[in-house]
C-alpha cells in the first residue's frame, strides 16, 4: 500500500512567527516529524495531522514532513522552501482512500478559486469530479506511475504537477538547477567555470555563467512631493529633448515601483498581503528623475499606512524571481513606518536571498536610520543623484548569474574559488 503525506498549509508568501501547519496524510502512517532547516520542530502521532510551528525571524528553509510506519521505517517524505520565489498559487496531488482516489488540493495567494483542472495517469485522462477529485484505475504496485495535472485559476494563472507513484512511496518531480547572484571580480573570468562552484566544500555543477537583464525595484513614497520639489527643474522642462532620459539605467535594465501601501487578501483560513506595484518598465521609458516622480495612481490610498521595511522584503523576494541580475532600491521617507518587519530583519533577508539592497535619501544624510537601515546615499541634488544613479549602474553592470545543479535554497550557500573572477554578492 502507497504512503504519501501532503502539505495542506502552502506558505506562498513571507512566512515567519508562529504559523499553523497541516498535512494530509495517506497509507499505513503512524507517526510524522516535522523539520525546520533541518532541525526537529513537531512530532505527530496521529490525526488529526496538524500543529503550530514557530517559523523564527523572516529567512529562506526548508521545512520537511518525514513519515514513518508501525516499525519506525521512513515511507514518505514532503517538502517546500519557505520565504523564497513562488507562483502565485500552487497545488498538490494528494490521495485519498489508501491510493484509490486522487484529490487536487491548493491555495493562491489572494485566495482565487480553481476554474478547471485536468488530470491524467501515465497518459490516460482521468474523470474529475467538482470537488477536483478523480478514480484511479487499478495498477501495477510493482511499476512506476506517473500522475499529471493542470490546474487554471480565476485569474488566468495556470500551474502543472507532477507525481510519480511506486511501491510505498510517492514523490514529486520538478527540476534542481538554480540562478545564483555573483559580482564580476575583474575584467575577465574563467573561460571554464566548471571546477569554480562549491556547497560546503563540495564541487557542484554549473550549466551557465551569465550576464541577463537587469531588474531594478524602487521601493518609494506613494505621492513623490519631496522628489517633485527637489527636481522641479527637471519637470518643467520635460518638454526639452532628452530631459525624460536623464541619469537613466543602462538599456537592458528594466525597472519597477513599489509603493508600501498593502491590501490584504483572506479567509477564515489565513491572510495574504500584497503590495501595489508597477508594471516592469524599460530604461529606454525614463531616466531616474521621470521614475522618482512618479506617484501612485490611487488618490483614494494615499492616506493609508505606511509599510517600507515589507515592501522591501517583498521587492527583495520578487526581484529573484526568473534569475536576474537585480537591485531593491529604498528612497527613504519621513512617514512611520507601520510595517511587521523592521528594517535590520529585512536587510539581514535580502542579503541571504543575494538582493543588493541600495538605500536613497532625497533629504540629505540619514545618520538615524544607520544601525536599522546601514549606509545611505544622499540624492539630494541632481549632482548626487546622477552619482548614485551611475553607482549603481556600474553595481548592476559587475553583476553575473551562475545556474548551479542543486536546489534553490542550497544554491545561497555557493562559494566560488577567487581565481574565476567572481564572488558572492553578501
Amino acid at each position: 500500500m502507497s504512503a504519501q503525506i501532503v502539505f495542506l498549509t502552502l506558505f506562498l508568501g513571507l512566512t515567519s512567527g508562529v504559523q499553523p501547519v497541516a498535512l494530509h496524510v495517506d497509507g499505513p502512517v503512524k507517526s510524522i516529524r516535522l523539520l525546520l532547516g533541518g532541525r526537529q520542530v513537531a512530532a505527530l502521532k496521529g490525526p488529526p495531522w496538524s500543529t503550530t510551528i514557530d517559523f523564527g525571524p523572516l529567512a529562506p528553509r526548508r521545512l520537511e514532513a518525514i513519515a514513518y510506519d508501525a516499525s519506525g521505517d521512513e515511507i514518505a517524505r514532503a517538502s517546500q522552501l519557505l520565504n523564497l520565489p513562488k507562483p502565485t498559487a500552487e497545488f498538490e496531488i494528494a490521495l485519498e482512500n489508501d491510493g484509490s482516489t486522487a484529490a487536487l488540493r491548493w491555495q493562491h495567494l489572494m485566495h482565487l478559486k480553481p476554474k478547471s483542472a485536468t488530470l491524467s495517469v501515465d497518459g490516460r485522462p482521468l474523470s474529475l469530479g467538482p470537488d477536483f477529485r478523480a478514480a484511479l484505475p487499478k495498477l501495477d504496485p510493482l511499476a512506476p506511475h506517473i500522475l499529471s495535472a493542470e490546474m487554471m485559476f480565476e485569474d488566468g494563472f495556470v500551474g502543472r504537477k507532477e507525481l510519480v507513484i511506486q511501491g510505498l512511496r510517492s514523490d514529486s518531480t520538478g527540476t534542481e538547477l538554480s540562478p545564483v547572484l555573483f559580482w564580476q571580480s575583474r575584467a575577465k573570468p574563467m573561460a571554464n567555470p566548471a571546477d569554480c562552484f562549491s556547497i560546503d566544500g563540495r564541487p557542484v555543477r554549473v550549466s551557465a555563467v551569465e550576464k541577463p537583464r537587469a531588474v531594478v525595484v524602487i521601493v518609494q513614497e506613494p505621492f513623490p512631493g519631496e522628489a517633485i520639489e527637489k527636481f522641479e527643474f527637471f519637470l518643467r522642462a520635460q518638454s526639452s529633448v532628452g530631459t525624460i532620459h536623464r541619469f537613466p539605467l543602462a538599456d537592458d535594465t528594466w525597472e519597477r515601483l513599489q509603493w508600501p501601501i498593502a491590501e490584504s487578501y483572506g479567509n477564515e483560513e489565513s491572510t495574504s498581503v500584497l503590495f501595489a506595484r508597477s508594471v516592469d518598465m524599460p530604461a529606454q521609458q525614463g531616466g531616474m528623475v521621470w521614475l522618482l516622480t512618479r506617484s501612485f495612481e490611487d488618490r483614494k490610498r494615499l492616506d493609508d499606512p505606511r509599510r517600507f521595511a515589507d515592501a522591501v522584503a517583498v521587492a527583495g523576494l520578487n526581484a529573484t524571481a526568473g534569475g536576474l541580475r537585480r537591485a531593491v532600491v529604498l528612497v527613504l521617507d519621513w512617514h512611520k513606518d507601520a510595517s511587521r518587519y523592521d528594517p535590520k530583519a529585512v536587510r539581514e533577508y535580502l542579503a541571504a536571498l543575494r538582493v543588493p539592497l541600495v538605500l536613497w535619501s532625497l533629504s540629505g544624510p540619514r545618520p538615524d536610520v544607520a544601525d536599522s537601515w546601514g549606509e545611505v546615499q544622499d540624492i539630494s541634488s541632481a549632482a548626487k543623484l546622477e552619482k548614485a544613479t551611475e553607482q549603481l549602474r556600474r553595481m548592476l553592470d559587475s553583476e553575473r548569474v551562475a545556474w548551479l545543479a542543486t536546489d534553490p535554497l542550497t544554491a545561497l550557500h555557493a562559494a566560488v574559488k577567487e581565481e574565476c573572477g567572481l564572488q558572492p554578492t553578501r
